[in-house]
């Protein structure tokens, strides 16, 4: 034991100082307590002819390391991988992340390194799949056109040639095996790419990739096929799906520790202009990659057991589930219209639609357990479903801050009274659905709440069993106004019981400006032409909209349209029904009077007399006698049938303004004949084009627009914003993760000195214009700009997950921004940014006089740090803390991240360790030096992966 210890101590530091040497001078280390007599390597690929200049002098050189002889096996079936590794008969295994990820659960193999491959000549450490078409099929334009497509994919375990399309597909809401007319597997890539192309198959799942490089070959004519679902940000070729992890070298369990070092030490120290790169076709190796989202993958499409292993690949059908009405067929191809090419192994529909007799030959207590119990248990689940239903929306009376004793009452309908009150920050107003349906008065009524009576027992339960199922079809008729939504009706926030329990309320959005008829009644208030069109016009959409929900005999009275401060023009939410209000009655239609039902056409009638109500500011047939007016209007002998009095006592000016043509437009809507009528379609074309242009109410509701705009852009915050319009307290509120980007002009005191004032003002105009540009671009959100300091942050807004990326690529940007910016005044010299990046949690709120000078500000030490990230950096450059860098290391941008020499004094942090993110220029420089160097001193494989700093 002691000779072990000290002889592995001596090869730790052998291996150690390995680096420093040449080739010629590196120990070749005998295998210590291992009874390995060869290395071998299995392979996982479809081009087992070209396993050898692939891999085979990678894995040479570190057969050579281990000084074993080298054993390459290529297999193109992932059972004999796995029989390999569960039998011992392999220790190294190049695979996909999705054959590593199921090894890794069933066997527990040991991921040693990523491999970064060469897309279009760069290098990148991922994959991704396409879905591949022919460019004249117009029959295939996004996911949902494949359904009854035959899709022809490399193997139903493969990655990139089938999992990643196979996802995407599932989350558009499709599956793979239910829709396509068959699933085609086992062929290679330009098989697949030129059946496509010929028209024997209509979609190909290949790797991104594979459609560039088989066309610039000349082996298919990449013009004649297209990408579905083309997507290209982050990988050099277009893909169709994710970028996932690319391929990785793993060893097996059994494998000892000394293997496992000498081949990640090897295997990490190619260079990737060395042979073994160069035939091997990429650029060099990483440490292993985060391969979980593969594994995520493949729970999603139903590829893995409950304990993560994953199904044999000739058994991913036996989980298939059919939609309802199919059942499982055998889904071969052999009594399908399709014929399966001899190149591939199909599944053809295995889903069939369902023949079979669903109660024949059934005994009675099969026929129980079939039908019987299963009616049951559905009637249980409609019926708490019914239940759920009027309940989902109810709001507890509690909630609404009325007070009982002392409630505001803000109007009256023909249910009682009209309550305001608040729920959730908001002013509502609260009124009864229906009449009381108990015997106990409440707040509610018009009159003082008086005690119940008292009553016989018998008669008494049987009035609650009555008020119950009354009060049950009330709450579920309250119900139907919850689900209506349009900019014309009024918004019902949901129903209440009451404060007894037994009263349906329902709960509407405050309309601050008020009832229409309250508006018209006030003679000092004028009803400008602009506001008197957007009405007419508010109120026919509003009932454009009901009539499409199947609603008709909407009561069109002014006392039931509210206005909002915006003085846009709302229905009210009251379930439509036929008034029995005396004067009710003399806004129906003929036919209504005469006992017909309600239709759209008796409806425009009840519009032109609301017309004639707005117009003239006057009830219709006012100060005359209820009863012979409709005497009147139901004698169909009459010469001329009677209608309102074109009086012009309180005319509007919109009447004399547009003469004749919108006045003829209302008797129109009162025409005897329901089909001589306008539709409300017309109605609308009409108004539209008699809109009058300007006016003092549109440039009141313009001016107001661009305010309630303005406003939002200072404060987007929705809960800070609506406490400042409520003169409330504006609350504090918690971002837990953002990411701030302060950039400076550098030397801004010196340069502008010079300078007249105009001149600066204009200069750093162009420039903040140019910044906020690229904001909107990223979706980021600016804090404030001081002076010379632009200050802005990501993930504050709405969620936004790839706020370090986003921020990355703004100062990027704002980098190449500046560069084509130069002050002529000063001699033509470049203005030069100086950007400080971090990431934390921050607080935001308003501080100053809400009233007077309201300013957004963030506080927390991440403000502070990212300021000093700023402070410390240099001119054209970007510095970012060590938790930045980290984040960034994950993203597309992680080869653009390097430590920075040293440690930083940071103030009031003290020492700091920070990372520079090179802008396309630093890149440059870097490949320059790292040229210059290589050709003074030419390094060794084991030194291959050490980072230029800059």
């Amino acid at each position: 034991m002691l000779w072990t210890l000290l002889y592995s101590v001596f090869w730790g530091m052998s291996l150690a100082c390995a680096h420093a040497l040449s080739p010629a001078f590196q120990i070749k280390l005998p295998p210590i307590n291992s009874s390995l007599t060869r290395f071998s390597v299995a392979v996982h690929t479809s081009r087992t002819q070209l396993l050898a200049p692939d891999y085979s002098d990678t894995f040479r050189v570190v057969s050579d390391a281990l000084m074993l002889p080298l054993d390459m096996r290529a297999h193109s079936d992932e059972d004999d991988i796995f029989a390999a590794v569960a039998n011992g008969s392999v220790q190294a295994i190049v695979s996909s992340g999705s054959t590593y990820m199921c090894m890794a659960y069933q066997f527990g193999v040991t991921p040693v390194a990523s491999m970064i491959a060469l897309a279009d000549g760069e290098p990148s450490p991922y994959v991704a799949g396409a879905i591949v078409v022919r460019s004249d099929d117009t029959t295939i334009t996004d996911l949902p056109s494949l359904v009854g497509k035959s899709i022809a994919c490399a193997g139903l375990t493969h990655l990139a040639g089938c999992q990643s399309q196979w996802l995407v597909l599932h989350d558009a809401g499709l599956d793979l095996f239910q829709i396509a007319r068959a699933v085609l597997y086992g062929a290679d890539s330009l098989t697949i790419l030129s059946d496509v192309a010929a028209g024997s198959v209509d979609v190909g799942f290949v790797a991104a990739g594979q459609l560039e490089q088989l066309g610039a070959v000349g082996k298919i004519d990449a013009d004649q096929l297209r990408l579905l679902n083309p997507q290209t940000v982050g990988y050099p070729y277009s893909r169709s799906t994710p970028l996932y992890p690319g391929r990785l070298v793993s060893l097996s369990p059994g494998v000892d520790v000394r293997t496992l070092a000498v081949t990640e030490e090897t295997l990490l120290g190619i260079l990737p202009n060395s042979s073994a790169a160069r035939t091997g076709q990429y650029s060099s190796f990483t440490t292993p990659d985060d391969y979980s989202q593969v594994h995520n993958l493949q729970a999603d499409i139903g590829y893995v057991y409950q304990n993560g292993s994953c199904l044999d690949g000739h058994h991913i059908l036996d989980r298939l589930s059919c939609p309802p009405g199919q059942h499982r067929g055998s889904g071969a191809c052999a009594d399908a219209l399709f014929v399966c090419p001899q190149e591939y192994t199909c599944v053809c529909s295995p889903c069939i639609p369902d023949t079979r007799s669903r109660f024949g030959n059934l005994t009675l207590l099969q026929f129980v357990a079939v039908v019987i119990l299963p009616s049951l248990v559905l009637l249980f689940v409609v019926g708490t479903a019914f239940h759920l239903f009027y309940r989902v929306n109810e709001i507890s009376f509690d909630s609404l801050g009325i007070d009982s004793e002392h409630p505001i009452v803000v109007g009256t309908s023909s249910c009682g009274r009209v309550l305001r009150g608040r729920y959730l920050g908001l002013d509502v107003c609260v009124k009864r659905a229906c009449r009381n349906l108990g015997h106990i008065s409440n707040v509610f009524d018009r009159d003082a709440p008086h005690e119940a009576s008292a009553s016989c027992m018998p008669f008494n339960i049987l009035y609650h069993i009555v008020g119950h199922l009354r009060l049950k079809r009330n709450l579920w008729l309250a119900n139907k106004r919850v689900i209506m939504r349009h900019d014309n009706i009024v918004e019902c926030l949901g129903i209440s019981r009451g404060p007894t329990g037994n009263d349906v309320l329902v709960v509407n959005r405050w309309m601050a400006v008020g009832s229409l008829h309250d508006l018209l009644g006030n003679i000092t208030f004028y009803v400008g032409t602009q506001l008197t069109m957007s009405i007419l016009k508010h109120v026919a959409e509003g009932l454009e909209f009901l009539h499409g929900m199947g609603f008709y005999g909407k009561d069109l009275d002014s006392q039931h349209l509210l206005l909002d401060d915006n003085y846009t023009c709302h229905i009210g939410t009251s379930v439509p029904k036929r008034s029995c209000a005396p004067r009710a009655k003399l806004r129906l239609a003929p036919e209504l009077l005469r006992g017909g039902i309600p239709t759209a056409q008796s409806d425009v009638y009840s519009y032109g007399c609301f017309m004639y109500e707005i117009l003239f500011r006057a009830e219709p047939y006012e100060g005359e006698d209820i009863d012979s007016v409709i005497s009147c209007i139901l004698d169909t002998d009459a010469d001329t049938p009677k209608r309102p009095v074109m009086t012009t006592k309180r005319r509007s000016s919109l009447v004399s303004a547009l003469g004749s043509p919108l006045q003829g437009l209302m008797l129109s809507c009162w025409a005897p004949d329901p089909g001589q009528r306008p539709t409300l379609g017309s109605l609308l074309h009409i108004l539209q084009e008699m809109s009058p242009v300007g006016g003092l109410a549109d440039r009141l509701l313009s001016e107001r627009h661009v305010n309630q705009d303005l406003l939002r852009r200072l404060f987007p915050v929705d809960d800070v914003r609506e406490a400042l319009q409520r003169k409330e307290t504006v609350p504090i509120l918690e971002h837990p993760a953002i990411t701030i980007c302060f950039a400076n002009v550098v030397g801004y005191t010196n340069v502008y000195s010079g300078l007249h004032p105009r001149d600066v003002v204009g200069m750093l105009d162009a420039m903040y214009k140019g910044l906020d540009s690229l904001l909107q671009k990223h979706n980021l959100f600016k804090v404030e700009t001081v002076g010379d300091v632009f200050f802005c942050c990501g993930n504050l807004l709405n969620d936004q997950p790839d706020h370090v990326a986003a921020i990355t690529r703004f100062a990027l940007e704002a980098l190449n921004l500046t560069t084509s910016c130069h002050m002529p005044d000063v001699g033509g010299e470049q203005i030069m940014l100086r950007i400080g990046v971090h990431s934390g949690p921050v607080v935001s709120t308003v501080v100053g006089n809400p009233q007077t000078n309201p300013r957004y500000c963030l506080f927390g030490d991440t403000v502070n740090i990212a300021s000093r990230m700023e402070s410390s950096s240099e001119p054209g450059r970007i510095q970012c803390s060590e938790h930045t860098a980290a984040l960034l290391a994950v993203t597309e941008l992680w080869n653009r991240v390097r430590k920075r020499p040293g440690r930083q004094e940071i103030k009031g942090k003290g020492l700091m360790k920070t990372h520079w993110v090179l802008s396309d220029v630093d890149l440059d420089v870097e490949r320059l030096q790292k040229r210059f160097i290589d050709r003074l001193h030419p390094r060794s494989s084991h030194a291959s992966m050490d980072i230029l700093t800059v």
